[in-house]
């Protein structure tokens, strides 16, 4: 025989749970043993239980004579003609087993549900011995059965036991498991399913050791390292990347996002012995002359032109391109000088003297629509224009269009300016009153009856002097004035800081937008405004002090 001793201090909060299991095993193995000597099994049951319960036991009152009802397992009622083993028993039970409370029990029963994966046999086992301390007398199968109909895990299967009414517990628990009998047997014939249909036999993998159907579902969840997208694979045609030009490195099938090239400082590298080569000495063409020719400094950076086909002639200068009379346009938008192919192909025919031509160019120039110019080659020409030489630069792209003289040689050659200084118009006293824009009524619309009065935020003590200096600054302006009445609306004032003797007055005005009626209309995009700056030639800016303040 052997059975563990009871320890009952590792059993604060469910002590008499464990005290009636530890005795039910007991009992179990006295009847095992065929045992019957009372004597016999009250001295084994303090053997069994260890010394921890024998020190115990001695510490615990005697039972009355009479009118006592213990709690025996299976004595009702205390009688002095009581035995010794179950004298022992009850006053083991008064000390480990707490008064019930059979309503705190009965809700304990309601929240029992199946665990996921328990089996419906476990899950009634647990209701019984939770349903026994529920004083439902000879109702507890019918409780059990209540509370495995209403918890059990499948919804399939708690239908098919409320369509059998009044059915007993053993017939609910002979369908439950026939339905959980039925499950398991189920999920075996859906892996069956579930193997290929083809043979294995003489299968030939290119690649044997890669799962291709992890590799799917990898790509629906991994972003791709050319795109930043998920959901196609390596190299799938469907890929946004492909066939696209990174604005970063000018290389293909990735964008700028991941690129994995760093940018590289800007050296030029020239080769030895270089002697001009002119158009009429035997040029086929842009090519590049390993003995007499300058590979040129390759900038990956994307660079955007203004405009290459108009078919008017207004803004176009008459210059020389080497030795040959050319009619070009001056380019503000674009730092680099640029010429079609069908151009190149013209004035190669009539002799123009270049040099340091060049295919390796990997700039990337584009329009400011989007469009992305391919660049064939690079030549170095000398450019006459306004009456002064330069050597400059000449970048070849496919396709027809004008000459395009950009930014830098222009300016080198007086021909553009962009520091040309600007009037402007001020005054030192900025005490005295702002300008106003006359002849112009602003009327806002309010929506009625919401105004919102805000509570005051505080200022920064370090801020005070420099608040009332700027209020009555902007009390003298006439940006604002005193109110010396009640007022619907207050918002509160918000100080900015402006450098170390100066600061900035806002005032929160969210509350007051809620109750502005809003006017819809389309607002206007840079594309809306470039043609018609197309023939501007004059540029001006109108920089207004102050000008939120002067709209009242």
């Amino acid at each position: 025989m052997h059975l563990q001793p009871f320890d009952y201090a590792s059993h604060t909060d469910d002590v008499g749970i464990e005290w009636r299991k530890w005795l039910k095993s007991f009992e179990t193995m006295v009847r095992a043993s065929r045992i019957d000597d009372e004597e016999w099994m009250k001295d084994l049951l303090l053997h069994f239980a260890g010394p921890n319960v024998q020190q115990l036991f001695d510490t615990l009152p005697e039972l009355p004579d009479s009118g006592m009802r213990g709690p025996l397992m299976n004595v009702d009622t205390y009688t002095p003609n009581m035995s010794c083993y179950e004298e022992a028993v009850t006053r083991l039970n008064a000390f480990f087993l707490p008064k019930e409370n059979t309503t705190y029990e009965r809700h304990l029963l309601r929240q029992m549900k199946q665990r996921v994966d328990e089996s419906i046999d476990s899950f009634t086992v647990r209701l019984r011995v939770q349903a026994e301390r529920c004083g439902f007398g000879d109702k507890v199968e019918e409780n059990v059965k209540d509370q495995i109909i209403e918890s059990c895990q499948s919804a399939v299967l708690r239908r098919d036991l409320l369509k059998r009414g009044d059915a007993d517990l053993q017939e609910i628990l002979r369908v439950a498991k026939i339905f959980e009998t039925v499950a398991v047997q189920e999920k075996s014939f859906a892996k069956e399913a579930l193997k290929p249909l083809v043979s294995e036999v003489n299968k030939i993998d290119v690649k044997p050791s890669y799962d291709r159907i992890n590799r799917f579902i990898d790509s629906t969840r991994v972003e791709y390292h050319r795109c930043g997208y998920s959901g196609h694979m390596a190299r799938d045609e469907k890929c946004p990347a492909r066939g696209k030009s990174c604005n970063k490195c000018g290389g293909r099938d990735h964008f700028a996002k991941k690129c994995r090239k760093r940018k590289q400082p800007i050296a030029p590298t020239v080769n030895r012995d270089v002697v001009p080569k002119s158009a009429d000495n035997g040029s086929d063409g842009i090519r590049n002359q390993e003995s007499n020719s300058i590979n040129q400094i390759v900038d990956k950076e994307t660079e955007y032109i203004f405009n290459m086909t108009t078919s008017e002639n207004d803004g176009e200068v008459q210059c020389e391109i080497g030795g040959v009379a050319v009619s070009a346009i001056i380019d503000s938008g674009s730092k680099y000088n640029l010429l079609s192919e069908s151009v190149w192909e013209q004035k190669k025919s009539k002799k123009l003297n270049v040099s340091n031509q060049s295919r390796e160019v990997s700039k990337t120039f584009r329009v400011y629509g989007g469009q992305e110019l391919s660049v064939l080659g690079v030549f170095t020409a000398i450019i006459n224009l306004n009456g002064r030489n330069e050597s400059a630069i000449f970048y070849v792209v496919r396709g027809c269009g004008k000459i395009l003289i950009g930014r830098d040689t222009a300016t080198a050659m007086g021909i553009l300016k962009i520091d040309i200084a600007v009037n402007g118009i001020g005054t030192e006293d900025k005490a005295g009153p702002l300008g106003t824009i006359k002849d112009i009524v602003i009327d806002i619309p309010i929506k009625p009856d919401i105004p919102v009065i805000q509570p005051y935020r505080r200022i920064p003590v370090a801020l005070e002097k420099l608040v009332d200096k700027k209020l009555d600054e902007l009390l003298r302006q006439g940006v604002i004035e005193k109110v010396n009445e009640p007022s619907k609306w207050v918002s509160p004032m918000v100080v900015v800081p402006k450098g170390a003797n100066d600061v900035r007055i806002c005032v929160d005005m969210r509350r007051v937008n809620e109750a502005v009626e809003r006017e819809n209309h389309p607002l206007p995009t840079i594309e809306d405004f470039l043609p018609d700056l197309a023939k501007a030639k004059i540029f001006s800016r109108l920089d207004v002090e102050n000008a939120f303040h002067q709209v009242g």
